[in-house]
């Protein structure tokens, strides 16, 4: 299968995921259903569905994974519902967020509805064995997301946020969803226990570099990414790994604090935003930030290269080169 078969056959994938969206997101309550409809309106690329679709081409067996694929992506966007009541965000995709459009209480009532209702329609069509196989892989994932996004929060203003602690948390709030995609993909086409390793470990190297790249859209005047507002993150107390790495700089991390209180006062200027560039670019915040996600650019390789180099290989090859070439700027 060439690369425009590929495109092809991933298009029609995703109509039919589109499909099975809207049905498993069907309410009988009227005011539910107008929250639901401006949901899927808002859907992004579906990049998590296209992994799932995409895994399960790597086993023996034909196998129709739309509704999986669907149950993903409901997953992934009941999460930014959730987030967006959290953070109080007005926009989801250029359109007015959930919570801004119909309410905080509706937002988190709507979120909790995406899951239960798909899990539960879902559940009643899967054989006892398809059951446990794919729920064993669900709520665990849950417990992790959970447990990144509070990491996230405890961290808040934090300025001794490790490393090992902002990857802690992106793994969970974000990377296990990419792993979860993956898994379900190759579990549902009966892979090996090999390559079912091999595709998760895909999922959560090219996760983890996913989040990398998002954060760095926060220093877009630094870095040459197009993006967020500039330090949006860092106001908010989110300490990504520029900033992390800049605090372990001594003379650095003085000046961060230092930017740290007066942004808490007055808000950012442009005078703090380019100090605050100038002492991640004096601790190589930015060099040490693209030789880490180096690292998990060659993880994904390494575990991509396990696999047999089919069309889907070299095209899931093609998404991680570009998300990294999107990193380097």
């Amino acid at each position: 299968m060439n690369e425009i078969n590929i495109n092809e056959m991933l298009n029609t994938e995703l109509e039919k995921v589109s499909v099975c969206i809207k049905d498993l997101l069907k309410s009988k309550n009227r005011i539910m259903q107008s929250v639901m409809n401006w949901v899927v309106r808002s859907k992004g690329k579906m990049l998590r569905p296209q992994m799932v679709i995409l895994c399960s081409k790597f086993g023996d067996e034909e196998k129709d994974v739309s509704e999986l694929a669907a149950l993903v992506e409901i997953l992934h966007m009941a999460t930014l519902v959730h987030d967006d009541v959290i953070d109080d965000a007005e926009k989801r995709r250029g359109l007015l967020s959930v919570q801004k459009k119909f309410g905080k209480n509706m937002a988190v009532y709507s979120g909790d509805f995406m899951l239960f209702s798909s899990l539960g329609k879902i559940g009643e069509r899967l054989s006892n064995d398809e059951v446990r196989i794919y729920y064993s892989k669900f709520y665990p994932l849950m417990e992790q997301i959970c447990d990144g996004e509070l990491g996230q929060n405890a961290m808040l203003y934090n300025i001794n946020i490790t490393e090992n602690k902002y990857l802690s948390n992106i793994k969970g709030k974000t990377a296990a969803m990419f792993e979860f995609a993956c898994g379900l993909g190759a579990a549902a086409a009966k892979c090996s226990e090999n390559v079912e390793k091999n595709l998760s470990e895909f999922g959560l190297n090219y996760g983890i570099l996913f989040q990398i790249m998002d954060d760095l859209l926060d220093y877009k005047s630094s870095v040459g990414i197009i993006g967020k507002p500039v330090y949006q993150d860092f106001e908010n107390g989110i300490y990504t790994l520029p900033v992390i790495y800049a605090l372990e700089n001594a003379s650095c991390r003085k000046e961060i604090i230092k930017i740290k209180k007066a942004v808490k006062k007055n808000g950012f200027t442009s005078e703090l935003t380019d100090r605050l560039t100038e002492a991640i670019v004096k601790a190589d915040g930015f060099k040490r930030c693209f030789e880490r996600a180096e690292n998990f650019y060659n993880n994904a390789r390494n575990a991509l290269a396990e696999l047999p180099c089919t069309a889907e290989r070299k095209y899931m090859e093609a998404l991680l080169d570009k998300l990294y070439s999107d990193i380097q700027g």
